[in-house]
């Protein structure tokens, strides 16, 4: 009956048992051998995916970052353009204003003449009409 499956050697991805441990071990290797219980034979992997991941969130971090000054930048014109924004446009209404006022002005004074030649042609039709 097969012996269970207790250590794993990490270099040759080989699975052991107790008793083949040391004849595995014996045994000349280029790398060597790492020689771990096989219930953590995968920590190192995962260690290395986890070092991996913090690599490219340091570098993701580190890019993002980059951008910070221009960003800052970008956001500071916005806001300075925002809080003119009410400014300019209050001063357009006030020009439109003055501009309404004065066409009122210019409205109101060809109405006054026009009214002034009606009265002066009823006075010279009333003069006419009284001479007849």
């Amino acid at each position: 009956m097969p012996e269970p499956v207790s250590f794993f050697c990490r270099r040759c991805g080989v699975s052991l048992c107790d008793s083949c441990l040391s004849a595995h071990v014996r045994v000349k290797s280029k790398f060597g051998h790492d020689v771990v219980d096989y219930a953590s034979k995968d920590d190192d992997d995962d260690y290395d995916q986890t070092e991996e991941l913090l690599k490219d969130i340091t570098q993701e971090n580190d890019r993002l970052q980059s951008f910070r000054p221009e960003m800052k930048t970008l956001f500071d014109h916005t806001t300075k353009q925002l809080s003119s924004l009410s400014s300019v446009y209050q001063k357009k209404k006030d020009e439109v204003t003055a501009r309404g006022k004065d066409w009122h002005k210019h409205i109101d004074n060809h109405v006054k003449k026009l009214h002034q030649e009606l009265d002066e042609l009823k006075k010279e039709n009333e003069e006419m009409l009284q001479k007849q």
